[in-house]
């Protein structure tokens, strides 16, 4: 993990994520992952379902977006804090804020995280995804799928 910038939980501001914000969402992605981001997808999940961005000031240090998996299974496609900004509270309140705007419509949420995609080495996010309420409900080689049921 890269030097750790001061960052108080009050201090930063999580909101839904506009389609003036694909640029920048689209170059924080290319910048930690070391891949073009398809700016065009992004747009196009952020138009139909929940999804957060978190700023500390004008600076972008995180976000979370998805699509619908089925017409009441949200499916959460990428999440990512800056690595300054990690461990921080910064991912359970992105978290916190699209479960939020799901409610209304969502039965559930899915997350999958894959080690198919190239980027660089980062710890296992299962502890993560565990203490937010999600369950592992399936893991192949090289991904695991979470769930977190939003209504009873």
């Amino acid at each position: 993990m890269g030097t750790q910038l001061p960052l108080e939980a009050d201090h930063f501001l999580v909101r839904k994520i506009a389609l003036g914000d694909v640029e920048e969402v689209a170059r924080l992605h290319e910048a930690q992952n070391e891949r073009p981001a398809d700016r065009e997808y992004i747009g196009r999940c952020i138009a139909d379902v929940p999804s957060s961005l978190a700023l500390q000031g004008e600076r972008l240090v995180g976000f979370v977006y998805g699509r619908a998996f089925a017409p009441d299974l949200l499916w959460l496609t990428n999440l990512l804090v800056d690595e300054e900004y990690r461990g921080r509270g910064i991912g359970r309140r992105l978290f916190e804020h699209v479960e939020e705007q799901a409610r209304t419509r969502w039965a559930g949420i899915l997350f999958s995280n894959s080690d198919l995609w190239p980027h660089p080495p980062r710890p296992s996010p299962e502890g993560f995804y565990l203490r937010l309420g999600y369950e592992k409900v399936w893991t192949t080689a090289h991904t695991a799928v979470y769930v977190k049921r939003l209504v009873s």
